[in-house]
């Protein structure tokens, strides 16, 4: 390089291949796409035709690489994965009996899944301390009693959502929280993984976008969860086609992540794809110090793209050194395997990285800046979300932290299973399409369980995101099935407002008012106030998000520290 930074052979190219010479699966530590396939069949059998038009025009919700429809933005042909398939049947299923909510202890007895095969919540429900069940009420009665409650609670109300909620449903619950005067607005699921890049990159947010990892160097793949988006399968297989070389960093390999079958490509829908080439088993907690010693392996080995890092960024010669020996011990690698890693990257002339633990963001982010692999083609960062509605939440002011819950609590499409102190609120509200065992914990006065409508079925549509910064539009879907007396989930923050407030502004009466105020909050985000059909879409901050090396600070250059 011109820079003085040395010239390395380019890493070797990763290699594609079945995975199995059984055909679909069978038999394999892996999930089986023929039977998950077929099982997604029986189970919605009694609605086949509602369960194709969600597939085939709905954006899905179940994870943050976003299809729309049956396809997306990045890959030719069929973009359908095993969560869809699974989850279709909560947006497909009837409504529960209620009178089998008559009795606590047996319901409480139940898991997640087995709530969840009760069917789709129709009507409000009520139970107070001493109930044998859930109680049916009427929704001007739910809404009054929760009304009651937040007016006499006052500040000490917190208002939770979930990450897939559509951005008009978080958007409507913020504005409703604020304007009763509360600050505790929370994000219920993991740490948002982009948060961090604020203070090194200028923005909470990809750098790139899915297309870049199709032809980059070294794909690094870490610490993922396949289950929670089968469909990066697809992507990490595309990029395999065109040679990149595919690693992997976590405690354990899953088996989705050696090898998956996919629908979209017949050779692989039948005999699988092989999808690593490299695996680092690092130790638990141990991903943020691997990096780390990577760093100070290109800093030794003289790997740093130094003009890059003179011109573009700023406190590389101010960051505080570390004992590679103690990092080393703490990634629970051989001082060999680190070494390759720091190799491999240092001869990489592309390299993009998805991850998904908040804590390893800022240490890959600067072998990112390190290595100059921000701001061009085939180059960047893909953090990966919880969710596809973690994006409308961070931008409608709910943060990740602890919660409060003393006071009242008001959740929407959030899962409270497992977190401390649910029965020290005074009043619980849960605003979902179905039960899950944090609705059956007893409050000191009251639990409302108010019934949602699901995305395709909400008046004026809904609007999700996916991690590279894609907004896509999902219209409400003729024809859809009535559940009950459930209703959009956007509208429901408002109904709230005016239950605690009567003389309250309620500003909110379409979902196209809501995309229309998060436009004029969010500049960058032009376009969104105009989305009402299928189709609609748009990509914030164009497909580089530091193009050129230009990052959004005043002084255009990224932090080495934040």
């Amino acid at each position: 390089m011109a820079d003085g930074t040395p010239e390395l052979p380019a890493p070797v190219e990763g290699t594609s291949g079945v995975a199995s010479l059984v055909p679909f699966g069978v038999g394999s530590a892996g999930p089986s796409p023929l039977r998950e396939g077929l099982a997604a069949l029986s189970a919605n059998a009694d609605q086949l035709g509602w369960a194709w038009r969600v597939l085939r025009h709905g954006v899905c919700d179940g994870c943050a690489l976003g299809s729309a429809g049956l396809s997306d933005d990045v890959l030719p042909g069929v973009h359908l994965c095993r969560r869809r398939l699974r989850e279709l049947r909560r947006h497909t299923g009837p409504a529960l009996t209620p009178s089998d909510l008559t009795r606590l202890p047996s319901l409480r007895a139940r898991d997640a899944a087995d709530l969840r095969a009760l069917g789709r919540i129709p009507f409000p429900f009520v139970h107070r301390p001493g109930d044998g069940g859930l109680v049916r009420v009427a929704w001007d009665e739910a809404l009054a009693l929760v009304g009651e409650a937040i007016g006499d609670a006052g500040e000490a109300s917190s208002w939770i959502v979930g990450d897939h909620s559509s951005l008009e449903a978080s958007w409507a619950l913020g504005h409703t929280a604020r304007t009763l005067g509360s600050t505790r607005l929370y994000r219920r699921g993991p740490a948002h993984p982009a948060l961090p890049l604020a203070s090194l990159l200028g923005a909470p947010a990809a750098t790139c976008t899915l297309a870049d990892c199709f032809g980059t160097d070294v794909l690094l793949l870490v610490g993922l969860d396949p289950e929670a988006a089968p469909a990066l399968a697809r992507v990490v297989a595309a990029a395999k086609d065109r040679g990149t070389r595919v690693v992997v960093v976590a405690p354990e390999l899953a088996p989705a992540l050696e090898a998956a079958w996919l629908p979209g490509r017949p050779v692989s829908a039948v005999f699988g794809t092989r999808l690593v080439d490299d695996f680092l088993p690092v130790a638990p907690e141990g991903t943020p110090a691997l990096f780390e010693a990577v760093l100070e392996g290109l800093i030794t080995e003289r790997t740093v793209a130094a003009s890059f890092v003179a011109a573009h960024t700023v406190g590389f010669h101010d960051l505080p050194r570390a004992e590679l020996r103690e990092l080393v011990t703490r990634t629970g690698l051989a001082r060999g395997q680190v070494e390759w890693l720091t190799e491999l990257l240092g001869r990489a002339r592309n390299i993009v990285s998805i991850w998904a633990d908040a804590a390893v963001s800022m240490p890959l982010a600067r072998v990112h800046l390190a290595r100059g692999a921000l701001g061009r083609p085939l180059n960047g960062l893909l953090p990966f979300l919880p969710g596809p509605g973690t994006e409308g939440a961070r931008v409608a002011g709910f943060a990740d932290g602890p919660l409060v819950t003393d006071g009242v609590l008001v959740a929407l499409d959030a899962a409270l299973s497992g977190l401390d102190g649910l029965s020290d609120a005074k009043v619980r509200v849960h605003a979902a399409t179905h039960l899950d065992p944090s609705m059956l914990v007893e409050a000191r006065e009251a639990v409302v369980v108010l019934p949602t409508q699901s995305l395709y079925e909400q008046r004026g549509g809904g609007t999700l995101a996916s991690l590279d910064r894609r907004l896509r539009f999902s219209p409400e879907l003729p024809d859809h099935p009535l559940v009950g007396e459930a209703r959009p989930a956007w509208e429901i923050p408002g109904q709230i407002l005016r239950a605690a407030r009567p003389d309250a502004d309620v500003p909110f009466r379409t979902t196209s008012a809501i995309r229309k105020a998060i436009e004029a909050a969010e500049p960058l985000w032009a376009g969104l106030g105009g989305f009402q059909a299928e189709g609609d879409a748009l990509q914030w901050g164009g497909t580089q998000l530091a193009a050129g090396g230009r990052f959004p600070f005043p002084d255009g250059c990224a932090r080495f520290q934040g």
